[in-house]
């Protein structure tokens, strides 16, 4: 599950592409991308709290934006220190003066490749705050529509129905990920006998329970039934069962932003 939200940040940072000149952005965020999920996999190791996890992937984040970008300040080129600290600052302050000088596309400077790096690696720690912790995929979908609303507002022609559909196709495979593991915690499928109802005629006997199935089911496994023998309470959507509040926000605002996309030439 980590690395398909790493994969679903990294389809849908795709979006960013008509805001700059050059295309050694996208190196920039995966790199942050992957430090991100490589820190989040440390953390749950140890079983922590959502919050702690959450802040490995800023620690894993933190020291990737210090050997990128201040790795003469850092102690051995790796460890933060007051120096880096303060010359990540200023690349920030340099990005942001950048940013409202030039028009996009804008050239790939240092200040704007650390701030592009900085913002998809804080939406990799949402996204795996959110699908693989908290287990909600449905809401990761937020931050990763966010990166789409930004080449939105800068640019008239916003984005391109190709990189509007990698993004979509990230999240949903986001959602699929998660649904997967959902319905596989209640074990292997199994088959249960019946009887004919067939009405044995004068003289035969009725047949014996076939080995066929009235349909699959799902073993519960000691994952999925707790202590008191009941069913875990979260089901993919269903007729008997809604979608929550915050999976038809996530889908109704990536519909949005389709519609959007497909008014433009």
């Amino acid at each position: 599950m980590t690395i398909i939200a790493g994969l679903a940040t990294l389809a849908g940072s795709v979006g960013l592409y008509p805001l700059f000149a050059t295309g050694g952005w996208f190196w920039s965020g995966l790199g942050a991308v992957a430090s991100v999920a490589a820190g989040g996999l440390v953390v749950r190791r140890f079983r922590v709290p959502a919050p702690v996890s959450a802040l490995g992937g800023l620690a894993a984040l933190h020291l990737y934006l210090t050997v990128m970008y201040a790795p003469g300040e850092a102690l051995l080129g790796v460890v933060p220190t007051p120096g880096s600290i303060r010359r990540l600052a200023e690349l920030i302050g340099d990005g942001w003066d950048a940013a409202g000088r030039y028009a996009a596309p804008v050239p790939l400077v240092p200040g704007i490749a650390m701030l592009v790096a900085a913002g998809i690696g804080l939406v990799a720690v949402l996204v795996d705050l959110l699908a693989v912790r908290l287990r909600r995929a449905a809401p990761a979908g937020l931050p990763l529509l966010a990166m789409y609303s930004v080449p939105a507002a800068v640019r008239e022609d916003g984005v391109s129905w190709l990189a509007f559909g990698v993004g979509a196709l990230g999240f949903l495979a986001l959602l699929m990920s998660d649904a997967r593991e959902q319905v596989g915690g209640w074990g292997r499928a199994v088959f249960t006998p019946r009887w004919s109802e067939e009405v044995p005629m004068a003289g035969r006997r009725a047949r014996r329970p076939t080995g066929g199935a009235s349909g699959p089911t799902r073993a519960r496994s000691p994952r999925a039934v707790g202590a008191s023998g009941s069913p875990p309470s979260r089901w993919p959507c269903s007729s008997r069962r809604p979608c929550r509040a915050s999976t038809r926000a996530a889908c109704s605002g990536w519909a949005a932003a389709g519609a959007a996309a497909g008014r433009r030439p």
